[in-house]
C-alpha cells in the first residue's frame, strides 16, 4: 500500500511518514504519535473481517509478544486491527541492519557477539 492510502487508514491515531525497507510478509512504516514519539507500524497480511479465528489469534498472540522485553528485541508496543488490517506498534530503532554491516566483509570476533 502506498504512504498516502496508509497515512488515510491510521488517520486517527499517528501520522504514517514513510516506508521502511523490510525483507518479512508485513508492510512496515514510520509514523509519529502526537507527542513526536517515533514507532514503526508493521500491518499484517491476515484477514480479520473474514476469519473471527484469526482475528482472535493474532490479538492473542500480539499480547504475549507486548511482554517481551528483552535486549536486542524490538519491543512491540501496542496493537489492534484499524478497519480489518491488523497491525503491530513497534519500537522504533534507527540503526544500520545486519546486511549494511556485512557490506565492508565479515563482523570481527568481538563486534560479532556485542
Amino acid at each position: 500500500a502506498d504512504v498516502a492510502t496508509v497515512r488515510d487508514l491510521f488517520a486517527d491515531k499517528f501520522t504514517v511518514v514513510e516506508k521502511l525497507e523490510w525483507n518479512g510478509l508485513a508492510l512496515v512504516y514510520k509514523a509519529e504519535r502526537d507527542n513526536g514519539e517515533l514507532l514503526a507500524v508493521a500491518m499484517l497480511p491476515i484477514d480479520t473481517e473474514s476469519s473471527p479465528e484469526a482475528e482472535s489469534a493474532f490479538k492473542s498472540k500480539a499480547a504475549e509478544l507486548q511482554l517481551l522485553v528483552e535486549p536486542g528485541i524490538v519491543r512491540v508496543l501496542g496493537h489492534g486491527i484499524q478497519h480489518g488490517v491488523p497491525y503491530l506498534e513497534l519500537e522504533y530503532i534507527n540503526a544500520t541492519t545486519l546486511a549494511d554491516e556485512l557490506l565492508d566483509g565479515p563482523l570481527e570476533r568481538d563486534q560479532a557477539f556485542a
